[in-house]
């Protein structure tokens, strides 16, 4: 009974301090920045078809029209159709293209780019 009066006390400290409010916490602000995506080398001796042609529709608030574009798959040229792409404050839209080099057809794919 002796050790059970002193370790009454303790136990009821603990329990006060397990009940008691947490200190508010910071909020943390964590900014993750996405590098472009990577350029692929697509080596073709031929030049990809022509722009894609297609119906651009109606701005909408908060949102970007990336135009469509065509990308290799290994045997042939695919048509990538548009869509729309949510508007990244600070940043602007650069579109996908390719690019001749060195023999070589480049894709740059579509990415959001820091202003």
């Amino acid at each position: 009974m002796r050790s059970f009066n002193r370790l009454l006390p303790l136990c009821l400290i603990s329990l006060v301090a397990a009940c008691a409010p947490l200190p508010p916490r910071r909020e943390r602000v964590v900014v993750v920045e996405q590098p472009p995506p990577p350029t692929y080398v697509v080596r073709v001796t031929h030049e990809p078809p022509p722009e894609v042609v297609e119906v651009v529709p109606p701005p909408r608030d908060g949102w970007f029209w990336a135009h469509g574009y065509w990308r290799w798959d290994g045997y042939r040229y695919v048509r990538v159709p548009g869509h729309w792409e949510r508007v990244v404050v600070g940043h602007h839209y650069v579109h996908a293209y390719w690019e001749h080099r060195d023999g070589q057809w480049w894709l740059h794919e579509g990415y959001w780019a820091r202003d």
